[in-house]
């Protein structure tokens, strides 16, 4: 059944008005109305509603702009000085509401994903090449001040020199905001492998662990250096529980062989005590000049004893040349006398 409902100058389809088109000040209308569940279509600016059409659930708007949440779009960011607002947004009171997923069903070890990329051309689809210092996408996290939606840390993929045919080299750059409004780098892997960390007060990295020690050697965190071509571990840094609670011991490990795997070999304890140590043969600690001697009696390496906070040398033993010729060597003693200075006390004599 076909009606005309002259009042609103609309289009009816069937006895209850299942299906309406009409023109209002929005522009051309089409309404469908199926047991109260349907949507209505406007042209002017594309509006699906649930059936009474008073609520928006997605918004084409004249802009072309694709709002889900959304009447007008949002465009407070506080690095958008201009004012304009994205092209798509999603917001929402819960996470489902304000959620994006992207699930990939197949057979195979492939993915889903999400792909951000730049050229230097002027229209869409082109692909004109990147260049150093291009930015190829980033993301943002952000929270509102109250007023705008400060940035709080982003990501970004920046080109670095070489981009040739197949080849783009790339940095992965991760920015925080310390309490300003901006962001600042602070840690970024290179496009060889490489990372670096950048801090105003110095970098650095602290290794938590993240459950309680219930023992008196507990491993607190550790470094370890290996190869994966040959065995994952080869050294390592661990730092251990070093008896009560609030103590600490940083040891050091090297392998000499893939059976035995990794070994201690220096520990320095909590209370600021060394410990060398070698499991197949006596320990050893070498000093050395790393550059051939051109005087004779020339230090070449020193051990020094001292005392408060100064770091004040008390006692001092030496290793120094005997000649230039590089195979001949004198231990040296010195002690400093009360309010004196190093002076030498003893001398064993390469040629003695």
């Amino acid at each position: 059944q076909i009606n005309r409902d002259g009042g609103s100058a609309a289009l009816t389809l069937g006895a209850s008005q299942d299906f309406r088109l009409y023109h209002d000040a929005n522009g051309p209308t089409i309404f469908s109305d199926n047991n109260n569940q349907g949507l209505k279509l406007q042209i002017k600016e594309l509006n699906l509603t649930e059936y009474t059409g008073a609520t928006t659930k997605l918004k084409i708007d004249s802009s072309y702009r694709i709002l889900k949440g959304l009447t007008t779009a949002r465009g407070n960011f506080a690095n958008n000085t201009s004012g304009v607002e994205y092209g798509v947004q999603i917001e929402g009171t819960s996470a489902i509401d304000a959620g994006l997923s992207i699930i990939r069903n197949s057979n195979d070890a492939n993915d889903g994903g999400i792909v951000l990329g730049k050229t230097r051309a002027t229209s869409n689809g082109g692909n004109t090449v990147v260049q150093a210092g291009d930015d190829l996408g980033n993301i943002t996290f952000a929270g509102s001040d109250g007023t705008t939606l400060q940035f709080g840390a982003e990501i970004f993929a920046e080109v670095q020199s070489g981009v040739g045919n197949d080849d783009l080299p790339t940095d992965l750059i991760f920015k925080t905001n310390g309490g300003s409004t901006s962001t600042a780098e602070r840690l970024r892997i290179r496009s060889d492998g490489a990372m670096s960390a950048k801090r105003s007060a110095g970098a650095s990295l602290e290794l938590l662990r993240n459950t309680a020690t219930t023992g008196t050697t507990d491993v607190l965190g550790q470094v370890i250096f290996g190869s994966s071509n040959w065995d994952s571990s080869t050294a390592a840094i661990i730092s251990y529980q070093d008896g009560a609670k609030d103590k600490g011991a940083l040891t050091f490990h090297t392998q000499a062989a893939i059976g035995p795997g990794i070994q201690e070999r220096l520990r320095i304890t909590s209370d600021g005590g060394m410990r060398l140590q070698k499991s197949d043969g006596n320990g050893n600690f070498t000093i050395s000049r790393n550059a051939s001697v051109t005087t004779t009696d020339q230090p070449i390496g020193v051990l020094d004893f001292a005392s408060n906070t100064a770091h004040t040398v008390q006692a001092r033993v030496m290793g120094k040349t005997l000649g230039t010729s590089n195979v001949g060597g004198d231990l040296v003693v010195e002690t400093r006398a009360n309010g004196g200075s190093l002076d030498e006390r003893l001398r064993s004599q390469g040629w003695t």
